[in-house]
């Protein structure tokens, strides 16, 4: 609410909130509309696989608030189609990888070993950027 007009206490009637309904302060940024959208994606999601709608929501809500806590204020890119593919398979074989299974990930992903290497080395460099400072 604005500091010109208060709401008085109380009961509040639809009347009245009408009168007042320009002093409220509702977000009417793009990012409430965005938020909006996530939380309503995921809900969706969860409930195709079997949440029920309270679950769901509650889930959505909290991938959400970990995505705000995390990245929220920053403007941030997601990639679609085979971009996003390719970068959601380089995370995956990066987290898979154990130093022993290089052969496997090239089989199961249909790349040569070699290609899992450069994907395992250039993942492993974002993971270190991530956590450390740049000196220069």
């Amino acid at each position: 609410m604005n500091d010109q007009t208060e709401l008085p206490l109380g009961e509040i009637d639809g009347a009245l909130l009408a009168d007042h309904i320009g002093d409220l302060d509702l977000p009417t940024e793009k990012w409430a509309a965005t938020l909006a959208g996530l939380v309503d994606h995921l809900a969706d999601f969860y409930r195709r696989n079997g949440r029920d709608d309270d679950a769901a929501v509650g889930e959505a809500q909290k991938v959400v608030a970990l995505l705000a806590h995390d990245f929220g204020g920053r403007p941030i890119y997601l990639p679609r189609g085979d971009r996003l593919q390719q970068a959601l398979i380089a995370r995956q074989i990066y987290l898979l990888h154990n130093g022993r299974n290089v052969e496997e990930l090239a089989e199961r992903f249909g790349y040569t070993v070699r290609h899992v290497q450069r994907v395992y080395a250039e993942q492993r460099s974002i993971e270190i950027r991530k956590r450390q400072a740049s000196l220069f």
